[in-house]
């Protein structure tokens, strides 16, 4: 079973600084607006997520999806014990 996988933000800004690429040159080439792909970068807040621009983003970075995502973990919820 493969797991889950998030946006690493910081594997996205340096993949496009390592292409020569700014940030709105690799906005215009997968289709989507400046605001909404500094949000990738930035990792800032819950973004609309559309897997065809992230393949895109992929292409245009020559990169893996597995280079740009880390495994997404839950937070361990730990139980107080009473004493």
């Amino acid at each position: 079973m493969q797991m889950p996988r998030r946006l690493n933000p910081a594997a996205i800004k340096a993949a496009r600084e390592r292409a020569g690429r700014s940030k709105n040159e690799t906005a215009a080439a997968i289709g989507m607006s400046f605001p909404g792909y500094s949000k990738w970068e930035v990792g800032e807040g819950r973004t609309a997520f559309d897997w065809n621009r992230f393949e895109q983003l992929c292409d245009f970075l020559n990169v893996t999806a597995e280079q740009l995502t880390v495994p997404f973990t839950r937070p361990v919820r730990v139980e107080q014990v009473s004493a």
